[in-house]
């Protein structure tokens, strides 16, 4: 049964992976065919768009980590067929209105915000209004989508959602190049096709949701009762979810006032691709949430002591050898895939500091999942309403004086701030007798031989290689990346137990 349950968690884990990275491998190889089609004010708009849709994630109020966690006890046998029913019929009926209100603000507001809030550079007002209405339609789809998103990874069913996710993604990207080659190089045109994509999505998502649950007697009906037993929870998660968010994204609305919508989409161009660093961290928090609280529920404290180290030693191998590739080889990266040594040198510096962030960040996700599992989400929430205006003064004083690299630097040290408090506080409530381990094992190790090896090859590809070509520049890259990964794993025990499971495998081919 224990050996079942771990082949699921790998399964969930590899399609995770699948899903996240192909998702993200489509939106990374088209954006400098966008910015070639639209140009980088119209990339800057996009960026916008971007962050408008993060911040209206604030309405969740912990209603998707909510859904999540109580499909992870349904399947535990903590939740009936009628309370889990109930539940999602109440939290989706919720959704529905509020993703109808997200759109109307923005479409009544977009007149505003493209007449006296953003520096629209090449772009007109008219264009800039119509796009921002577009794009409130397509908010409202994707914010509607993640309460289903959230039900499928709680109930573990995980490899159908990632297949369905690579696809959809797919079709997207693709979709939306040929329109804008062949149908109309418009930011218009560009909104209008991913917006039916969207609803294609949320359609799809809402029908599959529904038919993973079995029914009840009677049809469910939309009722805040279902709701009480977790509103502490509620709550919390709302608050972290509002905090995190300020954080996340307050550089991004002080620069879309101060400077213009092509230095802006310098500015998202590099936070789009630090960001990217989620694919490696998501794949493995959507599966040690769910796993976690399951675990909690029954009691099976040694397996989720076990599952912890596991999960961070993966996070590690697979997180730091990418982050420092991209802090040591920005410019070289962002060349590669754009074709522009200007727009490299422009993106790159931003990118390798942010990339540091996310690092730290994502470092803290299996935690921050572990301390979910508990249902003990007072800490983060603690530590976010300290770093929340601390953010917000220095992001006030530090970027009119220095510009867009303070707003890197503010992000990075908040982050480094908040790892250095929250796990070792973490590790005197939960898990006690696992911060050592984390610390050293499941950290450390991987992370400083990743520094070590790829700080040497950057020294010496600047003394030694001279530029060559894109094509070969992307291989080495991604050679590097490999062998370095390879190597971090080596340090951890369960890195040596995937490679020597791999060299059999590669063995039993071979026979």
């Amino acid at each position: 049964m224990i050996n079942e349950k771990r082949n699921r968690t790998r399964a969930n884990i590899i399609a995770n992976y699948f899903g996240s990275g192909w998702t993200a491998l489509m939106g990374l190889v088209f954006v400098p065919i966008y910015i070639r089609y639209l140009g980088i004010d119209a990339y800057g708009l996009i960026g916008v768009y971007i962050s408008l849709q993060v911040w209206f994630s604030l309405l969740d109020l912990g209603l998707s980590p909510t859904i999540n966690r109580e499909m992870s006890r349904f399947m535990a046998g903590e939740t009936t067929i009628k309370t889990i029913n109930g539940l999602l019929r109440t939290v989706e009926t919720l959704y529905l209105w509020m993703s109808i209100a997200i759109a109307a603000l923005i479409i009544i507001l977009s007149p505003s915000i493209a007449a006296h809030w953003l520096k629209i550079g090449n772009l007109s007002e008219d264009t800039v209004m119509k796009s921002l209405m577009l794009a409130a339609i397509i908010i409202a789809l994707r914010w509607m989508a993640t309460i289903y998103r959230s039900a499928i990874l709680g109930l573990q069913n995980q490899v159908w959602l990632n297949s369905f996710t690579a696809i959809i993604a797919t079709i997207r990207s693709v979709g939306t190049i040929i329109v804008l080659a062949i149908i109309s190089k418009t930011l218009e045109a560009f909104f209008i096709y991913q917006g039916l994509t969207y609803f294609i999505e949320t359609v799809w998502l809402f029908a599959k949701t529904h038919s993973y649950l079995p029914k009840p007697i009677e049809p469910p009906r939309m009722n805040l009762y279902f709701l009480r037993s977790g509103r502490g929870f509620i709550a919390g998660m709302g608050a972290i979810g509002i905090l995190s968010t300020i954080l996340m994204q307050l550089d991004k609305v002080v620069l879309s006032r101060l400077v213009t919508l092509a230095n802006f989409g310098y500015f998202s161009l590099a936070s789009s691709v630090a960001a990217s660093l989620y694919v490696l961290i998501i794949p493995i928090s959507n599966v040690a949430f769910p796993r976690f609280t399951t675990l909690v529920a029954r009691g099976e404290h040694v397996l989720l002591s076990e599952e912890y180290h596991n999960l961070s030693q993966l996070l590690s191998i697979i997180l730091a050898p990418t982050s420092f590739v991209m802090i040591f080889f920005s410019n070289e990266i962002l060349f590669a895939w754009t074709g522009s040594q200007n727009l490299a040198q422009h993106v790159a510096p931003i990118m390798s500091l942010l990339t540091v962030g996310y690092l730290i960040n994502g470092l803290l996700h299996v935690p921050y999942m572990a301390q979910l599992g508990y249902a003990w989400y007072h800490l983060k929430l603690i530590l976010l309403a300290i770093a929340t205006p601390i953010a917000v003064t220095s992001l006030l004083i530090f970027v009119p004086k220095y510009g867009i690299e303070a707003a890197a630097w503010v992000w990075l040290v908040l982050n480094a701030g908040i790892l250095f408090v929250e796990i070792p506080v973490m590790h005197l409530r939960i898990l006690s007798g696992d911060f050592r381990r984390w610390l050293v094992n499941d950290t450390f190790y991987p992370v400083v031989v990743s520094f070590i090896l790829l700080a040497s090859s950057n020294f010496f590809c600047q003394k030694y290689l001279p530029p060559t070509n894109r094509p070969i520049m992307i291989a080495g890259i991604i050679i590097l990346d490999l062998i370095v990964t390879i190597i971090a794993a080596t340090v951890t025990s369960e890195g040596r137990r995937l490679l020597a499971k791999l060299a059999n495998l590669v063995c039993d081919i071979k026979l």
